[in-house]
């Protein structure tokens, strides 16, 4: 084999290579594209059914009272 023909193999085989690599981004990109969408659906769900996130001051709050409670 030539030099011209070991370059020509070599940049086939490194192009081959690379677009294994884009098609397995590709892949992991659509499956968290997914995912978010998912998520999304998930997020809207709740929040449309009333679903809310205590103040930080209230979450505190309402651990200390388990706590007391239960210590009781």
């Amino acid at each position: 084999m030539t030099e011209q023909q070991k370059h020509l193999k070599s940049i086939i085989e490194q192009s081959e290579e690379l677009m294994k690599d884009i098609q397995d981004l590709t892949n992991k990109l659509n499956m968290k594209r997914e995912m978010a969408t998912k998520l999304q659906g998930i997020y809207e769900y709740l929040t449309g059914t009333g679903v809310t996130l205590p103040e930080e001051g209230e979450e505190e709050e309402g651990l200390m009272e388990d706590n007391l409670v239960k210590g009781s």
